[in-house]
């Protein structure tokens, strides 16, 4: 889980709009990114769309929007995130989660969370939060993925993913 007594060494970061290329971290880590959008998406990256992210550890972080995740609020369009992992407070109002918020026609490879993940407020029927996932809206492929993290009281939860409108397929 996070250390939070790193948490106060933050640096603000503003999350990249849309990412449709290919993000290579080499095995390294981003420590201490903090993103708090009072009314928008918190997270590395907003939106993950087609691209790659991989070889990349996300540590100390927090992210506290409407929706909130790791490295991605949204990941679409056969976006791939491979050998990642994040440790970090995901902080939501509607979705979290550890890796992506809401994911659809995606893959994750060999990556895993130990975030601490929670939803400030339970909106029937449209509160989700997930170890790894906080809505799946698509295919989802999930392979050799693991997430070890703490879950909130509010919501819809799942220690992988915490709601699906599709099967995932999990490998």
């Amino acid at each position: 889980t996070a250390d939070t007594n790193k948490l106060a060494v933050q640096r603000k970061w503003t999350p990249i709009k849309t990412f449709k290329g290919s993000f290579d971290g080499q095995g390294h880590a981003i420590s201490g990114l903090c993103t708090s959008v009072s009314n928008g998406d918190a997270a590395f990256i907003d939106t993950l769309s087609g691209g790659t992210v991989q070889n990349l550890e996300i540590k100390d972080f927090y992210a506290k929007g409407v929706t909130a995740a790791g490295i991605a609020c949204a990941m679409t369009n056969n976006a791939l995130i491979e050998r990642c992992s994040t440790c970090g407070i995901v902080d939501g109002s509607a979705r979290s989660g550890g890796l992506v918020q809401s994911a659809g026609n995606v893959t994750i490879r060999n990556s895993f969370s130990q975030s601490t993940v929670w939803i400030q407020i339970d909106q029937q029927n449209s509160t989700f939060s997930g170890g790894l996932i906080g809505a799946a809206d698509g295919i989802v492929t999930l392979e050799n993925c693991y997430a070890a993290c703490g879950l909130g009281s509010i919501g819809t939860r799942g220690a992988l993913i915490g709601f699906c409108r599709t099967k995932p397929t999990v490998k």
